[in-house]
C-alpha cells in the first residue's frame, strides 16, 4: 500500500455501480450454456476494471481498486454480490436454518 508523511491518502471501500454490457454478459455467464465465452466475459471485465482504476485515479483516489467488479451482480450496482461471490470462490458451503 502507498504511504504519505504529507497527507492523508484516500481510498474507498465497497462495491461501484458496473457498465451495462458487463452487467449483461455476467448475467449471460450465470444462465451457463455451451456457447458463453468465458474468454470474452474475463477479456470485458479486465477493460471495465481497467477504466475504472483510471477514473478513480483521475477523481484523486490515491489507491484505487476494483470496485468489486468481479463479483457476480445483477445490476450496476448490488448490495448482494459478496454472497454470490463466496459461493463461487469456497467449497463445502450450504445454506440451512438458523434456530430458533
Amino acid at each position: 500500500m502507498r504511504t504519505s508523511s504529507d497527507r492523508i491518502l484516500t481510498s474507498h471501500a465497497g462495491s461501484l455501480p458496473r457498465p451495462g454490457d458487463l452487467i449483461e454478459l455476467n448475467a449471460a455467464r450465470l444462465a451457463g450454456g455451451q456457447s458463453f465465452d468465458e474468454q470474452a466475459f474475463q477479456d470485458r471485465l479486465r477493460d471495465a476494471v481497467a477504466d475504472l482504476v483510471a477514473r478513480q485515479r483521475d477523481t484523486g483516489i490515491d489507491v484505487p481498486n476494483d470496485g468489486e467488479y468481479g463479483h457476480a451482480m445483477g445490476g450496476k450496482i448490488n448490495y448482494a454480490a459478496w454472497w454470490t461471490y463466496v459461493f463461487e470462490r469456497l467449497g463445502g458451503l450450504e445454506i440451512s436454518d438458523v434456530p430458533d
